[in-house]
């Protein structure tokens, strides 16, 4: 009987790894040995030569079989897919989703917005990586992500749009892995998020209650509170746009601020998608208060030492003349809300409220993306409770019609 020592490939499982050098015993099966393990229970193992597509030599080595037929069945898979010219495939079968998702980063990470970056690195360490983290990329089936992450994040109570922005994190990944050939294909399409809650379909105004809310702001507080809320509530722009405007992109000639940058968590940079550089008109409103404001900023300033810049953020505190914080309009909104005795949404509510308002007027699903920085089909899927008025009236003229 031959015996052979073999070393274990460096990403292998981690009980691999304690045993870096076995005595194994070759069997009548070729390629495939046995061996005692450490509680002296025999298994099975196979060692595999090959070259790959480039002609360069390659070995592929597995143990920790209970059987010679389960070690026969693993070594078959790996001769067929090497016949098949899937080498890439046989090399990494013991990548693990995490070290896949660590190397994805890395070469994405330089084309990627910054924004984005930092939002799929949360999606992954938060969740990702402590859930499935640990699965072997290739042995992961698709019953095990429903179970392990899906159903998981759903007993964490998070939002159904949530849990889905972090699949799609995932997935991405797992796209990437197939362009490289390390998966044969995506076998994770049409999972279930049933049982996680939607979004709170609340998070907007009606016109009477933007009225009410925007008097409030006014009376609570007419300059920075009120003017930045304002902006929001009468174009739709995201906050981080919002804060991200400096005089210079308010031309009040054309009555038109141009949006071009958002200043968010990771600093100043780009809007949030190539629909977002727009320019988007001033009613009569916005334009007088804009132009009233940038008067008290100019005289806060001057009271401060300090000279007024086109450069300058349009934004800025009552106290010291520095730019707003970054929770500034989450913190008035709050305060008004609770002064005032209002119903609270969100600063992104009042983007929800301009897309329901638009629609409900009658304006185009292409208008309204227009004025958002958005696409029509999110538009449509997003602020879908827009639309019942229009069918609840449709129908009432269809009944109309029918009786008469």
């Amino acid at each position: 009987m031959q015996t052979i020592f073999f070393n274990v490939p460096a990403r292998a499982k981690t009980e691999e790894i304690t045993m870096v050098r076995k005595k194994f015993y070759t069997t009548k099966k070729d390629c495939i040995y046995w061996y005692k393990d450490s509680e002296n229970e025999k298994k099975y193992a196979f060692r595999y030569k090959y070259y790959d597509r480039f002609g360069k030599r390659k070995e592929k080595s597995q143990q920790g079989f209970d059987t010679e037929l389960a070690a026969e069945r693993a070594l078959i898979e790996v001769k067929a897919n090497v016949l098949d010219g899937n080498d890439r495939y046989v090399e990494n079968a013991n990548l693990t989703v995490a070290q896949w998702m660590e190397i994805w980063f890395e070469m994405k990470k330089s084309v990627w917005r910054p924004g984005t970056y930092i939002l799929y690195q949360e999606s992954y360490n938060n969740h990702i990586k402590p859930l499935i983290g640990h699965y072997k990329l290739q042995k992961l089936t698709k019953m095990t992500l429903q179970r392990e992450l899906i159903d998981v994040l759903v007993s964490y109570r998070l939002k159904r749009a949530t849990i889905q922005g972090i699949f799609r994190v995932f997935k991405s990944a797992l796209s990437y892995a197939v362009d490289e050939e390390i998966l044969p294909k995506d076998r994770f399409k049409k999972m279930d998020f049933s049982a996680a809650p939607t979004s709170d379909k609340d998070n907007f105004y009606t016109e009477e209650e933007l009225k009410h809310f925007l008097s409030c702001v006014k009376e609570n507080d007419p300059t920075t509170r009120y003017t930045s809320i304002l902006t929001l509530a009468m174009t739709g722009m995201r906050k981080g746009e919002m804060m991200g405007l400096t005089w210079k992109d308010l031309d009040f000639k054309t009555k038109s601020i141009s949006i071009n940058k958002a200043r968010t968590r990771t600093g100043l940079g780009p809007p949030k998608s190539e629909n977002g550089y727009r320019k988007i008109s001033m009613n009569d409103e916005l334009y007088v208060q804009l132009k009233t404001y940038k008067a008290w900023c100019i005289k806060k300033k001057w009271n401060n030492s300090m000279q007024h810049n086109d450069e300058d953020f349009v934004f800025i505190s009552r106290q010291g003349c520095s730019p707003i914080g970054l929770t500034y309009v989450e913190d008035a909104i709050d305060m008004i809300c609770n002064k005032y005795e209002l119903r609270r949404i969100s600063p992104h509510g009042l983007r929800h409220t301009v897309a329901s308002i638009l629609l409900a007027r009658g304006e185009t699903l292409v208008t309204v993306a227009k004025i958002l920085g958005d696409d029509p089909n999110t538009i449509l899927k997003v602020y879908v409770h827009s639309f019942e008025k229009d069918e609840i009236k449709s129908i009432d003229t269809m009944n109309q019609f029918a009786s008469g």
